[in-house]
């Protein structure tokens, strides 16, 4: 049975609807898109892609049409089927996931929502916590290089940025969802066109289960809306706005000492973006515009004893965080290319009972008798670039700098760029560099538990990237291969001495890390065949790292060496264009470096698995039915030590579809 202390299903209903309705700001800016549309055995592919006016290094992404029929139910899962990138989720169905890319640890990814950075800076454990539905993404896209300055803020090795749809027509989508462990998930969403100029895309949906196990139980609620206003003549505006609120047993998830752990999160976002585009001060120049404004809040209560409770248990720990961020951007286009200009303010602040400063005056948390907020913290970003793009007749370049960073940190001034040279009409081959920057998290500098130790004396983390990159493509298939290289250095890791008997991890800036490793990217389409595509994705990475082995590391040489995902699209049946069976496989191959320590302190290697997915689903005019399954061949297997991830897992559902 769920956990229900406070907790009432009206009064979660009228706070969400509330907080809805009031908590919208203001806002600027929205970047250009285009809409491409491409016709593959019936099946149509339609991708929103944000446009900047230069060149873009994208490592990997993820379409709509993979994203229909992928068999998941959650953007976190759908994570797992782009190369280079490694989720480790605590719980199911998008509960708690980090996510790294090319070796990384889960703190050093920029997570953007449309273009904007709703990254958390208490913990990477909390950034992919965004009030997305995987109905309404269009496409998810991997950012490197300077183009992963796209926020305003540097990213240290990456950025992920999912795109919601364009609206193309009135719908609205209803679905219903259950599955083993009595899970229940159903939701709405609506596409609208209410003016050529005015259109809207808007999603609510909530989900409950029992958990595989003992204490991984969960409900969540979640809402979404976006807004977009274009006009030829005063620009365009893009505004969003969401809530999540989701509450779940947390067995193990920070110490296994700890089984009865449970979590509560709250989370809300706001932004608004402007665009415009104007003549500039010579013929055939062109001023392009662009500001947006954000803001997001997070709040969390963790409990370490979600039943019995010790006697020397002081409470559970309340955290509360407030994000606001500003930027703006002009792109010249003139003879010799593009002019990019940009500066970016960032607000971070949390109030919590065991993170920052010690108040004086300690804050009461609302809703909560005798309990405080004993701490707080301000710290303020500043970021500043410049970039330019060159293009000839067969090559481009892409080159900027910015300065960035704090008065509590200092401030670096960081480089980058990416040469692209055209071999053929089909082809092209890229070379990039760029160096990265990472203030710590406010758990990196203040957490203070039975299992962790921050320290407030943790310098910011830099890093040097490089890559060559090839591409090949045409309108039945795509290739692409990436080699890479990057040096970090002062990485902050959670570690301890190989001989500790505390458990207490402590956190350092570690260590020096040299990463090297390879990607490839394949599909094909297929014509006039019962198999529609097939996509293939293959990682490779091997760290090594400047330190002693008399410690054990927590995250920083915990990485995938070896990363396979195969994905194979086919028709089972095809009643006519408007009525078929489909099945999607997805088959994913992982083998980890690293070790973990169990419960009985033995250091365990990480086990090598391979999952299978598996989707059918029957496309109807006003319907779709499907059934899927996750880990059909029932793999026993972690993705973080001591959280045993769940077997076979079946789910079926329908969504009727209504277009007006």
């Amino acid at each position: 049975m769920l956990y229900s202390k406070n907790q009432n299903s009206k009064t979660l209903k009228l706070l969400f609807i509330l907080k809805f309705l009031f908590f919208s700001q203001t806002i600027f800016a929205q970047e250009a898109e285009i809409i491409k549309e491409t016709q593959i055995d019936e099946i149509i592919i339609e991708a929103t892609k944000t446009l900047s006016f230069t060149n873009s290094l994208i490592i990997a992404t993820i379409e709509r049409q993979e994203i229909q029929f992928a068999p998941v139910t959650n953007f976190q899962d759908l994570l797992n089927y782009l190369q280079s990138v490694d989720i480790r989720t605590r719980g199911v169905e998008g509960i708690q996931a980090d996510v790294s890319i090319r070796g990384g640890t889960f703190d050093q990814t920029v997570v953007l929502l449309n273009g904007i950075n709703f990254t958390d800076p208490q913990t990477g454990h909390f950034s992919l916590n965004l009030p997305i539905d995987i109905s309404i993404i269009e496409r998810i896209e991997i950012l490197q290089g300077i183009d992963s300055w796209v926020s305003g803020v540097p990213a240290f090795i990456g950025a992920i940025n999912i795109i919601t749809k364009n609206p193309v027509e009135n719908k609205v989508v209803s679905y219903h969802n259950y599955g083993m462990n009595y899970l229940h998930r159903a939701g709405v969403s609506i596409t609208n066109i209410f003016s050529p100029k005015l259109s809207a895309v808007a999603n609510f949906n909530t989900s409950i289960s029992n958990g595989y196990a003992v204490n991984t139980d969960f409900q969540t609620l979640n809402g979404f809306l976006l807004l977009n206003y274009r006009d030829a003549k005063i620009g365009n505006f893009e505004f969003q706005t969401g809530y999540l609120e989701k509450e779940f047993g947390a067995n193990s998830f920070y110490s296994i000492v700890y089984r009865e752990q449970f979590e509560m999160n709250k989370v809300f976002i706001s932004s608004l973006k402007y665009n415009n585009s104007f003549n500039g001060f010579a013929e055939n120049h062109r001023i392009n515009l662009k500001a947006s404004t954000y803001y997001r809040q997070h709040k969390d209560r963790f409990e370490l004893f979600r039943w019995e409770r010790p006697d020397w248990y002081a409470g559970h720990n309340f955290h509360h965080t407030d994000v606001f961020g500003i930027n703006a951007s002009a792109d010249y286009k003139w003879r010799l290319g593009i002019s990019t200009m940009g500066a970016d303010f960032r607000s971070e602040y949390i109030k919590s009972s065991n993170l920052g400063d010690v108040l004086e005056k300690p804050i009461p948390v609302p809703n909560q008798e005798n309990t405080f907020y004993n701490r707080e913290k301000l710290r303020l970003h500043q970021n500043a670039f410049l970039k330019h793009y060159y293009s000839a007749e067969k090559w481009d370049f892409n080159l900027g700098t910015m300065t960035s960073g704090s008065d509590e940190f200092g401030f670096r001034l960081i480089s980058g760029g990416n040469f692209r040279y055209l071999l053929t009409n089909r082809s092209n081959i890229l070379f990039a560099v760029q160096q990265g920057y990472r203030l710590p998290t406010f758990t990196d500098l203040y957490i203070n538990t039975p299992a962790q130790k921050g320290s407030i004396g943790l310098l910011p983390e830099e890093s040097i990237n490089t890559e060559i990159s090839y591409n090949w493509n045409n309108s039945k298939l795509f290739f692409q291969s990436n080699i890479f290289y990057r040096y970090g250095y002062r990485i902050i890791d959670w570690v301890r001495p190989s001989d500790d008997t505390t458990n207490i991890w402590h956190a350092k800036n570690f260590t020096n890390v040299s990463t090297v490793g390879y990607d490839i990217s394949a599909s094909y389409s297929f014509r006039h065949s019962f198999i529609n595509r097939v996509k293939l994705n293959y990682s490779y990475l091997d760290v090594s790292k400047e330190t002693s082995d008399n410690y054990l590391s927590l995250y920083a040489t915990d990485f995938l060496r070896h990363q396979l995902n195969l994905g194979v699209l086919h028709t089972v049946w095809d009643f006519n264009n408007s009525n078929r069976i489909l099945a999607n496989w997805q088959f994913r191959f992982q083998s980890r470096a690293g070790s973990y320590v169990d419960a009985d302190r033995n250091i365990i290697d990480y086990p090598t698995f391979l999952l299978c997915d598996l989707k059918v689903i029957w496309q109807a005019k006003h319907f779709d039915f499907f059934v899927e399954g996750t880990n059909l061949f029932d793999q026993q297997y972690v993705d973080i030590g001591n959280l045993p991830q769940p077997g076979i897992w079946l789910r079926t559902g329908i969504n009727l579809n209504i277009r007006y």
